[in-house]
């Protein structure tokens, strides 16, 4: 019941339950953090996070080496 009015739109609700949450000494905070964990769209987003980091630097450091291993001649323009 307390979970359920937590998530309430209606504030007055919302608070009335967090003081109940708080009176018997649980932190609201993790039983709404309980719900993303339980949420399959948060967890399959957490989990490939660490994956697309480690392409980004795979990434990064090919096209270093693209740009040492063809280095592009810079000649000044004239200015005339």
């Amino acid at each position: 019941m307390i979970v359920a009015e937590l998530k309430s739109l209606d504030p007055s609700s919302r608070g009335k339950a967090t003081a109940e949450a708080i009176a018997i000494g649980v932190d609201p905070r993790l039983i709404l953090s309980k719900q993303y964990f339980e949420n399959f769209n948060y967890r399959r987003h957490s989990d490939t996070l660490p994956n697309l980091e480690k392409r980004a630097r795979q990434l990064s450091a090919e096209y270093r080496e693209v740009q040492k291993a063809r280095p592009i001649d810079v000649v000044p323009v004239s200015q005339s």
